[in-house]
């Protein structure tokens, strides 16, 4: 019997996050999948495939997730905030739920390197699509909407790798909102990251 293909990289994001990027083996993937070896080799010819795999589906799962929701948070801050979550805050809280899980932080494997980029493109993207009704307010700053999804972004990336915990990352976002609602003349952010 053939492993749908969704099947694998589940399983195989939970070892990942189990045993970090280094120390999980082929082996553990495909005991994780509840098949052999050789059925998995069939499908990914390292562990190196299967990681890009599952970063490039959390990238999928993560666009359509944005796509699919942004429409029921009505202002400028509560899109913001749910776009960070999805790209920023999850992910933080995931990776820092097992101690090996941490090293994924620090992967900078050239393979994924265009991932990565694309991932952050793709928040980069929803955060400057959420700020298109206050582009006027912008102007008044000499600002776009994307070059503040820009510095958006970058920041809220570094507190990835600033925050603590999860708590301190949500203080952090929160902060980032609020003044980008200052200049945006948006609502102003009433409440807290979690969703």
């Amino acid at each position: 019997m053939s492993k749908d293909r969704h099947e694998i990289l589940d399983a195989a994001l939970k070892v990942f996050i189990r045993y970090g990027f280094r120390r999980t083996t082929m082996g553990d993937l495909a005991e994780e999948a509840g098949m052999s070896r050789p059925a998995l080799y069939q499908q990914f010819p390292n562990k190196e495939a299967i990681f890009r795999a599952v970063a490039v589906d959390f990238l999928a799962r993560a666009v359509e997730e944005v796509e699919t929701d942004i429409d029921g948070h009505e202002s400028v801050a509560a899109k913001l905030v749910f776009i960070l979550n999805v790209w920023i805050v999850r992910p933080f809280e995931l990776i820092h739920s097992a101690p090996d899980a941490r090293e994924l932080m620090d992967c900078t494997h050239d393979f994924l390197s265009d991932v990565i980029e694309d991932g952050y493109r793709a928040m980069e993207s929803s955060v400057a699509g959420s700020l298109e009704t206050s582009s006027e307010a912008l102007a008044l700053h000499s600002l776009t909407p994307g070059a503040v999804a820009q510095v958006l972004t970058a920041s809220a990336i570094g507190f990835k790798d600033y925050a603590r915990d999860v708590d301190e990352l949500r203080v952090l976002i929160e902060g980032l909102v609020k003044m980008t609602v200052a200049v945006t003349g948006s609502q102003p952010f009433a409440g807290n990251c979690k969703e």
